[in-house]
């Protein structure tokens, strides 16, 4: 009997357009529902990316989209916080949230592949650590229960994890980020 396979979403990054709403860079579409850190700690933080939810591709409960920040304060956490946001509002910029200085906007295309069900061992499984959404998750931890969302390869277009990639999962109703 052939392995099964499962759909995987992979990312390509490609120069900025209005037919795709997956996008990294510049300011988000949506407002975000509140601000995830504290607008009085005297960090700034940017704007990653946002991506769009849907039921193939990135199945979110009760969220229009997920946006990604980061802390651009020399020496912060490099982890990227995940914030699911169920908002139609479109973002005003006040001034609270930053374009990210080592980042260029670009749009997001997707390559619908299937990976094996399960990945192979070690090295094989390294052509499968690329940035995308769902599919079999390449990391090989088991996070209790958590649903694999995406995996982003370390500095895909220009934004860096501490040399880390990052995948993220969902979990009573919130987005776990780690960096590997």
């Amino acid at each position: 009997m052939p392995p099964s396979t499962t759909t995987s979403h992979y990312m390509d990054f490609v120069e900025p357009s209005d037919k795709l709403k997956d996008r990294v860079g510049g300011l988000p579409t949506l407002a975000p529902p509140a601000l995830p850190w504290n607008p009085n700690d005297g960090k700034d933080y940017a704007f990653l990316m946002e991506l769009w939810t849907d039921d193939k591709r990135l199945p979110v409960p009760s969220a229009s989209c997920i946006q990604f920040y980061q802390c651009l304060e020399p020496g912060s956490n490099p982890l990227a916080i995940a914030l699911p946001s169920g908002y139609t509002a479109p973002f005003e910029d006040m001034g609270v949230i930053k374009v990210h200085p080592d980042i260029r906007e670009w749009s997001i295309s997707y390559r619908e592949v299937s990976d094996p069900n399960p990945l192979p061992e070690d090295m094989d499984r390294a052509p499968y650590f690329r940035s995308k959404l769902g599919g079999e998750d390449p990391t090989s931890f088991d996070f209790d229960g958590r649903k694999f969302l995406g995996f982003l390869k370390n500095n895909p277009v220009g934004f860096d994890f501490a040399g880390l990639s990052m995948a993220f999962y969902w979990k009573d109703d919130k987005i776990e980020v780690h960096l590997l």
